[in-house]
């Protein structure tokens, strides 16, 4: 999601640059009825993993499990989840820039 500026009219037109924002949203969907359970939206900056605990604060349901994409992977998404229920299944996919380590 962009927001413009009134400027951006003249931008497209004139090629000046200008300071554009941008926001994220962050969506928690219910898997089974595909029904928007809870949102948050903050600007470009804020990373994933520091929402994922705003958001499952807004689901009113017991949480059997949580699926997202690699910009949530990391311990701190995974303690955040733990702290919501013992037994909510993960699946989240390494990020992309993730190296497996050889044991």
């Amino acid at each position: 999601m962009q927001v413009f500026g009134a400027g951006q009219r003249l931008e497209d037109k004139h090629g000046a640059k200008s300071r554009r924002s941008r926001l994220k949203l962050h969506l928690t969907v219910d898997a089974d009825t595909g029904v928007i359970v809870a949102q948050i939206l903050n600007e470009q900056h804020t990373d994933e993993p520091s929402q994922v605990g705003p958001l499952l604060d807004q689901v009113d349901e017991e949480i059997d499990k949580v699926i997202a994409n690699g910009a949530y992977d990391g311990a701190p998404t995974f303690q955040t989840i733990a702290q919501h229920g013992d037994n909510i299944k993960v699946l989240i996919p390494p990020r992309k820039t993730a190296v497996s380590v050889a044991k």
